[in-house]
């Protein structure tokens, strides 16, 4: 006695140790410690890695537009032309062009991203011929600092003067020829080839030659290419220059950005160039045409740069990708607030005996709260730091792939701190709200708050928002970057209809346990025992089933919806362009008999008649054999085969054209007129869309033979202005744009799907439910989650239950098949409710979210049937997992102590 009064004294006069040991404590409760470490990582995860994304998504995004063939990396760098400099001459301190390299050079200098200003220059038309023949070419003579880097060499070497092949074919020119520039009136110069390059006039060349595109590129597909470039060393191009009677040329200096840019660098960069463009501006020397009389609007001082037209562009793509973030990071905080709080409650009930105990004692709630969050600042430290360094990797290996800024990395590190103190702070919380539950006037309170039907709120909430979103507000509008973006409510609507639904499905469950607990008598032992622990445990059964249901059901709806609009933008891009790849061509430019690629031919004619007044229709004539090879095409636009369709079509018919229609249901003419001509048709087919279609107006889809033969002597309909010739080609964007580049005429314009769905507002919608996906994917991960708390939550009794079972003779086998069909028929049920509503809630959604809605078809619902069948199975073995590791942890246990401490 002696010695206990002494040790209270010490005690009392000493530090309490409720609170010295407190940050120590749960070191010898390992499941809690990583319970409360788990909830603090997924907290910090879902923090840290909102603005990890974003930087990222950004970077990525201006990586595509410096490397796109619109701007390159030397149109987002500085570029100054001046339309009319004068040759250097004889005096170098008279000479503008030395000069204003220099000021150009000293302006570029101080930008971290721009590499060193490269200059090239250009004169006027002049001809071309070998020594000793007569026959001449048009020419331009050229200098450019690395300009053999950025042509292809076909012949010869790139020492030396290079000549276009469009050139060299023409007046077969080889290396080592001896080739005369000029006329004898201005004067002339020999010159030896040192090689042959393909010429430019047929685009795709590399930025480096943009600020020439003008001058040398063929704009036209009926027009005769431009004189093409003799590229001359820069050492010889002034005296070459005079020779042939020049006084003045059009320089250019480019000054190309040296790599790839952050977000936060590409602001920078584009404040640096606008600077440039001021100075420009200012400078005299700079701002003015030397040669009045050869400056024009068209070619007098031209300078700045496109990075200004990146960074809008990026900041419009990003509308579409940072509210979808910014849900996805409050809905993962949202729940994994929900994992710590559960964590911290876990903890009160599994040291309910110790709780007891301090509320016997008078213990404040403040004060148990206090310690509570003492005990939890080890581990929430550690889970923040782990979930930060988790939101970097995934970021990393799983992200957009773009760099990451500086700034974001801080924003990360903020994040994940603060993530950690909410932790702690949700722990605290958590505890003193347990703790009241010992007072019966707080228990009463609280048990009012727990019975109150919060699932009818969600499910009026869902549906409100459901009439919001019907009425005009899927779609939203930001006036200042000019983009469209899906609402944030198509990402509220699933979360509030599912989690409603759900609860209100796991509040029947119950019901329908308590209900099947006195009839289980005959099911068996494993039976008997899942069905009284669930009825017994009434709220955690329901907890349960209602995070499963929501997370597994958010899962289901976010891949069903991501891939809803993948296929609904493909087809509308495929129904837009035809097939992979359109060229448009001249209706007097041969059908290719040679092609690398699956190739067809189609004239579309927009308004080409009525079907009846006030009704027009759009014209579509086809290869009816090449066709089906070649063109776009999917099941869901007609109830028939393509193939049945273009038999039909191509088959022939009795004094009549057989027409496909589409987009036209309650169409049935008998007749078209085309041109002041009236055909008689035969409808031999139906579709909703067609390749080729440019708008919900029907479609009259013909074999261009069979209409050629109809109309007889009369002229030519698909040769009118208003027809586009066009060839349609399946395979990649490169092969086909290196294929077309071989034929005897240029397409006038080269159009590929990838491009349509590159446009900002539909990418947008695409890049947004990516994200969406993103947040089903950590859904889906936190059922498992979900699963182990339930099971440590239970494990006390399970461990009861399993050393009274065994008293009874009941089998260990039987024992883990009844802790089985416990967790399983919970996920099976909350896994049956939330693909069910799920698919409910993605039929309701995916209606309401066309993103062209002028080009057929309407969206296509695509249920992920594999992954639904996938998942099931991949539920009932975790649910056997977790039912073998708790039923290994209570064969492991000391069953004796636990019978000494059960309540």
């Amino acid at each position: 006695m002696a010695g206990a009064r002494k040790r209270n004294r010490g005690s009392a006069s000493g530090a309490d140790p409720l609170w010295s040991k407190a940050p120590l404590v749960l070191l010898r409760y390992p499941g809690l410690f990583v319970s409360i470490a788990v909830g603090a990582l997924l907290l910090a995860l879902a923090a840290s890695a909102y603005p990890l994304f974003i930087s990222s998504s950004a970077s990525e995004l201006v990586a595509a537009r410096i490397h796109d063939p619109s701007y390159t990396r030397w149109a987002v760098g500085m570029m100054y032309r001046n339309g009319a400099l004068p040759l250097p001459g004889p005096d170098p301190d008279g000479d503008i062009e030395p000069r204003v390299d220099a000021i150009f050079e000293g302006l570029a200098a101080p930008s971290p991203y721009l590499g060193d200003p490269l200059e090239s220059a250009l004169g006027s038309v002049t001809p071309i011929r070998v020594a000793g023949e007569q026959e001449r070419r048009d020419t331009r003579l050229f200098m450019g600092e690395q300009a053999p880097d950025h042509v292809e060499i076909l012949k010869g070497s790139s020492d030396g003067v290079l000549v276009p092949d469009l050139i060299s074919d023409a007046l077969d020119i080889t290396p080592g020829d001896q080739i005369v520039i000029g006329s004898p009136e201005d004067g002339t110069v020999r010159l030896p080839v040192g090689g042959i390059y393909r010429s430019l006039y047929k685009g795709g060349a590399s930025g480096y030659w943009r600020p020439w595109n003008d001058a040398l590129v063929l704009y036209c597909g009926n027009c005769a290419p431009p004189p093409q470039a003799v590229i001359v060393p820069k050492d010889r191009f002034a005296d070459v220059a005079r020779a042939i009677g020049l006084d003045h040329a059009v320089y250019a200096w480019q000054a190309p950005v040296l790599r790839d840019l952050t977000l936060q660098e590409a602001e920078d960069s584009a404040r640096i160039t606008s600077r440039i463009s001021e100075e420009i501006d200012d400078r005299a020397l700079l701002d003015r045409c030397f040669i009045t009389f050869f400056c024009n609007r068209s070619n007098g001082p031209v300078w700045g740069s496109s990075m200004d037209d990146v960074v809008r562009d990026v900041h419009g793509r990003l509308v579409a990708i940072d509210g979808p973030a910014r849900l996805l990071r409050i809905a993962g905080m949202l729940v994994a607030l929900l994992v710590v709080a559960g964590a911290g409650a876990f903890v009160m009930a599994a040291r309910r005996v110790e709780s007891s105990l301090l509320f016997a004692r008078g213990a404040r709630p403040r004060a148990v709260g206090g310690r509570s969050a003492l005990e939890a600042v080890i581990p929430c430290a550690i889970g923040a730091a782990l979930g930060l360094g988790l939101a970097f990797a995934l970021v990393r290996w799983m992200g957009p792939g773009g760099a990451l800024a500086s700034s974001a990395s801080e924003q990360a590190t903020w994040a994940a701190a603060s993530a950690g103190v909410l932790a702690v702070a949700a722990i605290a919380i958590v505890s003193t709200v347990s703790f009241l539950r010992q007072s019966e006037h707080h228990r009463s309170r609280l048990r009012l708050v727990s019975a109150f039907p919060w699932e009818l709120v969600l499910i009026g909430l869902s549906l409100l928002i459901l009439h919001r979103l019907r009425s005009g507000g899927a779609v939203v509008v930001d006036r200042s970057l000019g983009t469209t973006a899906p609402s944030l409510l198509l990402f509220a609507f699933p979360i509030a209809f599912l989690a409603g639904f759900v609860a209100l499905v796991a509040r029947v469950v119950v019901l329908v346990l308590r209900w099947a607990r006195a009839r289980s008598g005959g099911w068996g032992t494993p039976a008997y025992l899942a069905v009284h622990r669930l009825a017994a445990r009434s709220r955690l059964t329901m907890l349960l089933i209602a995070a499963a249901g929501l997370c597994l059901g958010l899962f289901v709806q976010a891949q069903t919806v991501a891939r809803s609009m993948r296929t609904t933008v493909d087809a509308k891009a495929g129904v837009y362009v035809g097939s992979d790849v359109q060229a448009r061509i001249d209706s007097v430019n041969a059908t290719p008999e040679t092609f690398p690629l699956p190739i067809t031919r189609a004239v579309r004619r927009l308004q080409a008649g009525e079907l009846r007044p006030g009704v027009p229709f759009d014209l579509l004539a086809i290869d009816a054999e090449t066709f089906a090879s070649t063109a776009f095409w999917d099941p869901v636009f007609s109830s028939e085969p393509l193939e049945t369709l273009l038999d039909r079509m191509s088959a022939p018919s009795a004094g009549r054209l057989p027409v496909l229609m589409a987009s036209a249901p309650n169409a049935f003419p008998d007749s078209i007129t085309l041109d002041r001509q009236t055909l008689p048709i035969e409808i031999v087919g139906r579709a909703n869309a067609f390749p080729g279609m440019t708008s919900i107006r029907p479609l009259v889809v013909v074999d261009a033979q069979h209409l050629l033969d109809a109309f007889g002597d009369a002229p030519d309909p698909l040769t009118v202005p208003s027809a586009s010739d066009e060839l349609w080609i399946r395979g990649t964007p490169r092969a086909a744009r290196a294929a077309l580049a071989e034929l005897d005429y240029t397409p006038s314009l080269v159009l590929t799907a990838d491009e349509v769905k590159d446009i900002s507002y539909i990418a947008a919608v695409i890049d947004t439910f990516l994200v969406m996906n993103g947040l089903g994917v950590v859904a889906a991960l936190l059922v498992f989650a979900a699963m182990l708390m339930y099971l440590q939550t239970r494990q006390r009794s399970e461990i009861v239950s399993y050393g009274l079972s065994l008293r009874m003779g009941m089998r260990s086998s039987r024992h883990l098949v009844a802790i089985a069909i416990e967790v399983g028929a919970m996920l099976v049920i909350a896994y049956v409710a939330g693909s069910v509503l799920a698919l409910t809630a993605a039929r309701l959604t995916v209606p309401l979210l066309d993103p062209i809605e002028a080009i057929p078809p309407d969206p296509i619902t695509v249920v992920p049937v594999a992954l639904v069948a996938i998942a099931a199975p991949a539920l009932l073995l975790v649910a056997l997992a977790g039912g073998w590791l708790t039923e290994r942890r209570a064969r492991s246990a000391d069953l004796g102590q636990v019978m000494r401490l059960a309540d």
